[in-house]
């Protein structure tokens, strides 16, 4: 007999947002390692070989655009990205393949997560009775990113202003798997030219190993 193949997933990195705390640039576009930090994450998404990538972008389409050119995955363009992250997360549900089992929901400015904790995730997200939402966590905090079964894209679409999915969590809590992970990648996203400093100062003390 076959065995099944696994679900499928959409992952779905969230680049619209203004980087309003940047001092007027664009964390996304600045440079980690020699490349943009949009490029970083979405390239982690791809490196974790779980399902199509695509990234949504806003602010400074073209430039996050351009900072893309040549991976494997799609871009599409969330028109009222000012309204919050309710809505370029909703225009990456939209954009979902039909035949994809759930989305993992990824935040751009997040460069250190890993795709070992991607994978983590997916299988934590397998393991939970369905329809099952999983989210990364530490000590029993949780983080980012979160992967949803299908079952929540009618009440994620539903979401307005700059929530995210936090309330459907919350209703839906009963049906939450946390999925341990080490280390704080999962917590640190990078919103001012300090945070941007300090990822700078982590990548150069690695370097050095």
């Amino acid at each position: 007999m076959t065995a099944s193949p696994p679900p499928s997933v959409a992952l779905i990195v969230l680049a619209a947002g203004r980087s309003s705390r940047m001092q007027g640039r664009h964390k996304l576009l600045e440079e980690i390692n020699g490349l943009p930090m949009v490029r970083h994450s979405a390239a982690t998404a791809l490196a974790s070989g779980l399902g199509p990538v695509t990234v949504v972008t806003g602010f400074q389409a073209d430039a996050v655009c351009t900072a893309l050119h040549g991976l494997p995955l799609t871009v599409i363009h969330a028109p009222d990205y000012s309204d919050g992250l309710s809505a370029s997360l909703r225009a990456g549900l939209r954009a979902c393949p039909p035949d994809c089992a759930g989305a993992m929901i990824l935040l751009a400015d997040m460069p250190e997560v890993t795709a070992e904790t991607l994978r983590a995730l997916y299988d934590g997200w397998r393991q939970g009775p369905p329809p099952a939402i999983a989210v990364t966590a530490r000590n029993g905090q949780r983080g980012n990113p979160v992967l949803w079964d299908r079952a929540y894209f009618e009440d994620l679409c539903a979401v307005t202003g700059d929530t995210g999915g936090r309330e459907v969590l919350q209703r839906h809590r009963a049906h939450v798997r946390m999925v341990e992970s080490t280390g704080s990648a999962i917590f640190t996203d990078i919103d001012t030219p300090e945070d941007l400093a300090a990822l700078r100062a982590r990548c150069a003390r690695q370097e050095k190993l």
